[in-house]
């Protein structure tokens, strides 16, 4: 497995993991209806990593 620091090219895939997050949370800033905008400004501040490869 290899990790690394999250690119543009990974910004749908992050938009998935944090919206479903969202639609656990009852959070009104960042809940359900969030947009885009709002759940990606969540993450503005951190240091997003993504792994690739099999893990076995």
């Amino acid at each position: 497995m290899f990790i690394r620091d999250a690119t543009a090219d990974d910004t749908a895939a992050m938009l998935r993991l944090l919206r479903q997050i969202a639609a656990c949370s009852n959070d009104a800033e960042h809940g359900p209806g969030s947009s885009d905008e709002q759940l990606l400004g969540v993450i503005e501040n951190a240091r997003p990593l993504c792994s690739e490869g099999m893990i076995s």
